[in-house]
């Protein structure tokens, strides 16, 4: 049987990291033995003050307007600039939706855009994707932060599957099947088909900074009859979340959010709650 190398999509959710996106995209573009013809990467910036191609912002967009821009690489690059919340409040999750929804390869791999990888990532992801039998599936990497290791380059934690870098093992780790609890988006890699059939994220957990990675990958698993139908994967592929840029910016986000919702006298529904909610069986798709 003869495989075809399967197509690519890369999509990028970016705010007021122009340094740390612009060394994501030269990895991209340093990947070797990909043909970047069959690899497309979508970034939508969430209206960054410092924008990595559009200088200090763009001011003079409209609520809700977005403008675009397509940047000269090896690969097909779009560049969409939105106009920040009113509020000033994170949309990471539909600006990842308008990202999938501007590329078109068979397979999404999500990538923040404070993260480093090895540079047979893509070589690695396009194999294993064109050998993966079921139809619809999660894969996340393992992932290790500037936090996981000392400055000698230890590993600060022993029982983690990393290398003597802390960063990644060239792939010599086994697969560990998991659950929906366990997602993350940076390096979330899955079929089309598989996003298209749960339609993306759930826009509504916008602002939260949180829980949005857990429904999506939640949402696949719900595709089965049964908790282990359809699987979710800690896959042999590494990411590093390496940001010395802004630091993490979780908490603020979390922050505005509460504040705007309470200055207009609402009381904000908490993630485990609205999950619940949406999801009253979750924690029955635990169980693997």
């Amino acid at each position: 049987m003869i495989y075809s190398t399967p197509s690519l999509s890369i999509i990028v959710a970016s705010y007021n990291r122009p340094k740390t996106l612009l060394r994501l995209l030269d990895q991209i573009n340093d990947q070797r033995c990909v043909d970047f013809k069959m690899v497309d990467v979508c970034v939508v910036d969430d209206g960054s003050e410092d924008s990595a191609f559009f200088g200090n912002g763009m001011k003079d967009l409209k609520e809700d307007d977005y403008d675009q821009y397509v940047v000269d690489y090896k690969y097909q690059l779009l560049y969409i600039y939105r106009k920040r919340h009113p509020d000033g409040l994170a949309r990471v999750y539909s600006s990842r939706n308008l990202a999938a929804q501007n590329t078109k390869g068979e397979y999404i791999l999500q990538l923040d855009d404070d993260v480093e990888f090895h540079p047979y990532l893509l070589n690695m992801l396009q194999s294993m994707a064109g050998m993966a039998q079921d139809e619809h599936w999660v894969w996340t990497p393992r992932i290790s932060d500037n936090k996981d290791w000392d400055k000698d380059g230890h590993s600060a934690d022993h029982n983690w599957d990393r290398g003597i870098d802390g960063r990644w093992w060239d792939g010599r780790v086994s697969w560990q099947e998991s659950h929906w609890g366990s997602a993350d988006s940076s390096g979330m890699f899955m079929p089309r088909r598989t996003w298209e059939a749960v339609g993306g994220y759930s826009e509504e957990m916008d602002f939260r900074m949180g829980a949005g990675d857990q429904e999506l990958a939640l949402k696949v698993q719900k595709l089965g009859v049964m908790p282990r139908d359809v699987k979710l994967w800690i896959a042999p592929y590494f990411v590093n979340k390496a940001d010395e840029e802004t630091g993490s910016v979780r908490m603020e986000m979390i922050d505005r959010w509460l504040t705007a919702a309470r200055q207009k006298g609402l009381e904000p529904v908490r993630n485990e709650e609205l999950m619940q909610r949406n999801h009253p069986d979750l924690y029955e798709w635990q169980n693997v």
